[in-house]
């Protein structure tokens, strides 16, 4: 039944990018907006609801930048500096989820990390994760045969879709179907190209998209964001234009050994899919400051969005902007934090717009 589905796969997604955007259910386009001034909105006229959450820190909680936060079942799990810590929704500190170390329960680095179910997914190597349950208790060790750069949870225990690294531009598969530890399928990359001078990696090129609507992924040179189905299928969901800002496949394989150090994403600045939130697919770019995007599914319409604090509030900078980068599990709430100005406590920002 896996090999029906993963096939089915191949066969929506062997298809050129210009197919892959005819078929999108929704067409985004943000070509005018990428670069555009707009007007700044003060956060409590553009919002349903705002909560600013503090979170306590202290001399062994110490939180200096904030890589990730999740939120479910009114805990937060902030990822920072190399620690996966929880909070309660009042931002009252309870435990750390493992500890890094050489330990045989412990994770050896923090590449990357993924809720699936009631488990934690922390993987330390492109090969390697350890898992841990909600309270933070050692459960299993997870080795992988090939290396990977990207986790997708999948329904059934210990189930995945693999990110692989296209390092030279010919790896045949684009994801692997793991169960527990083995490889049981692959899905093929919808082009290869002839092998590139040099590899060029990027850890973060898949980009799952947050909460529990959307379902699906961007990847770093791909103008599309996939949807993955119950069935396991993968779908074009929505094609997102950006004109010339967007990177392309191209432009990274096609460096002559001469322009060796050409940098293929010098004045691009691609998109990431943070998920749906009542009808509206938000996304933001970390390549641009102050602003992020949404989509009104119902209408068709794009916006950009300047979203400004009350001045003085938590000491927060005049210059502070409110860009998303992380949804609640259930998507009631987008999320963002900022660093106050009197070097107190790192503040998450909780929106339902």
């Amino acid at each position: 039944m896996v090999k029906y589905f993963i096939l089915l796969a191949i066969l929506l997604t062997a298809c050129d990018r210009s197919q892959e955007n005819e078929r999108a259910i929704f067409n985004i386009d943000l070509t005018d907006l990428v670069e555009s001034t707009v007007e700044p909105i003060n956060i409590d006229k553009w919002s349903k609801k705002v909560r600013y959450v503090p979170l306590e820190t202290t001399d062994s909680v110490f939180i200096k930048y904030i890589q990730k936060v999740y939120l479910h079942d009114n805990k937060f799990l902030i990822v920072h500096s190399g620690r996966i810590s929880v909070f309660d929704i009042q931002g009252r500190y309870l435990h750390d989820i493992g500890k890094k170390g050489n330990g045989p329960e412990e994770y050896a680095d923090l590449f990357d990390l993924c809720l699936h179910g009631n488990d934690i997914y922390v993987q330390e190597t492109p090969n390697r994760i350890k898992v841990y349950d909600r309270e933070g208790k050692f459960m299993r060790n997870l080795r992988y045969p090939e290396n990977i750069r990207g986790i997708y949870p999948l329904p059934d225990k210990d189930e995945i879709f693999a990110f692989i690294p296209n390092l030279f531009g010919n790896t045949p598969s684009r994801f692997y179907h793991i169960q527990g530890e083995t490889v049981t399928d692959s899905i093929p990359n919808l082009r290869l190209y002839p092998k590139a001078v040099f590899q060029m990696m990027f850890w973060h090129e898949f980009f799952p998209t947050q909460g529990n609507r959307l379902n699906g992924f961007m990847e770093l040179y791909n103008d599309t964001i996939y949807r993955i189905t119950p069935k396991r299928e993968i779908k074009p969901y929505a094609a997102v234009q950006i004109g010339k800002l967007q990177p392309t496949e191209t432009e990274r394989y096609g460096v002559a050994p001469g322009d060796i150090r050409k940098n293929p994403m010098e004045g691009k600045k691609p998109m990431i899919a943070l998920g749906e939130c009542e009808e509206r697919i938000y996304l933001y770019s970390n390549y641009i400051v102050n602003l992020f995007f949404c989509f009104d599914k119902k209408t068709g319409v794009s916006q950009a969005l300047e979203i400004t604090y009350p001045k003085g509030y938590y000491s927060l900078s005049e210059n502070a902007r409110f860009v998303p980068r992380f949804l609640a599990d259930d998507n009631s709430y987008l999320i963002d934090w900022e660093q106050p100005e009197n070097d107190n406590n790192p503040v998450l920002i909780l929106v339902e717009p």
